[in-house]
């Protein structure tokens, strides 16, 4: 198990106040003191989001955002519609329940587009592209 860089910088600087309150205090004492200057403990939950930011993409983490909050973009009858499928090099893909909504939606995308930039401004979205949903019902997709 590997040490990250913020752990093992932690460590040396406690060795090295251990060490001078060793000398200043004695070592019984010294045990005592060096409680009032370790770190305060984080939350597990905390520390895996950390970790999982740094992992994901920017896109990815805006996808997983538009995914939550889609019905207060688009509106809850398009939302009931279309599901926020996939997010790569600045298109967005969107997945639709029915075929005969391809031709239907094909007008309503820069409107899309311009709710969905305004909403992630950081996030790159030069296109909005129609797709069938591939047979997984939209309540299993929620879940992943």
């Amino acid at each position: 198990m590997s040490v990250s860089a913020e752990n093992s910088r932690l460590r040396r600087k406690r060795r090295e106040r251990l060490s001078l309150l060793n000398d200043w205090y004695g070592q019984e004492f010294a045990a005592t003191e060096i409680s009032g200057h370790l770190s305060q403990p984080r939350t597990l939950s905390s520390g895996i989001r950390s970790v999982m930011e740094s992992l994901e993409s920017p896109e990815a983490r805006a996808l997983r955002r538009l995914r939550e909050i889609w019905s207060s973009v688009v509106g809850t009858w398009l939302a009931d519609m279309t599901y926020p499928d996939e997010w790569r090099g600045g298109t967005l893909t969107l997945a639709v329940r029915h075929s005969a909504l391809l031709r239907e939606l094909q007008q309503s995308l820069e409107l899309i587009r311009n709710a969905v930039c305004r909403e992630f401004p950081e996030t790159l979205c030069n296109e909005v592209k129609l797709t069938i949903a591939g047979g997984v019902s939209r309540r299993r997709r929620i879940s992943k």
